[in-house]
């Protein structure tokens, strides 16, 4: 019993205070922004799906597009000021990863954009969204992990 009392009062605090080194403090907001990300993808590949067999013009998925990029510009204009006032820690260099990965994630739904906005709906633009989904899963999960 006197173990369990000074483990909960003693060491369990300052391992939870280690804990706080390593990692930046978790974002819900960079979490729902992210979130949204996904839910604009998500509705882009049901417009297509619905859409099949016919092409979707460039002009009916662009608004999905430019939501997907507001929302991934906020989260990533949140993850870049975490580094600067976490700077000497180690707790930096993880959330410069998640702000690399947000940044990712924002470099391809641009390029998925610009390639759909310049050569129209691919054979394969299913897969393509897929692709861009998984990037953009990915600093969502991280951040997901800070909680």
């Amino acid at each position: 019993m006197r173990f369990s009392a000074f483990a909960s009062s003693v060491c369990l605090p300052v391992l939870l205070a280690g804990c706080l080194t390593f990692a930046p403090k978790y974002s819900d907001v960079i979490f729902q922004k992210l979130g949204v990300v996904g839910t604009e993808l998500t509705k882009l590949e049901i417009l297509i799906e619905t859409r099949a067999p016919q092409p979707v013009a460039y002009s009916g998925v662009e608004p999905l597009y430019i939501s997907a990029l507001a929302s991934a510009k906020e989260a990533q204009d949140l993850a870049t000021k975490r580094p600067a006032y976490l700077e000497g820690q180690p707790a930096a260099k993880a959330a410069e990863l998640v702000a690399q990965n947000i940044q990712a994630c924002w470099d391809a739904i641009e390029f998925s954009r610009k390639r759909f906005a310049r050569e129209g709906q691919a054979r394969n633009e299913l897969d393509n969204i897929a692709i861009v989904k998984n990037i953009c899963a990915i600093p969502k999960t991280m951040e997901g992990a800070l909680k």
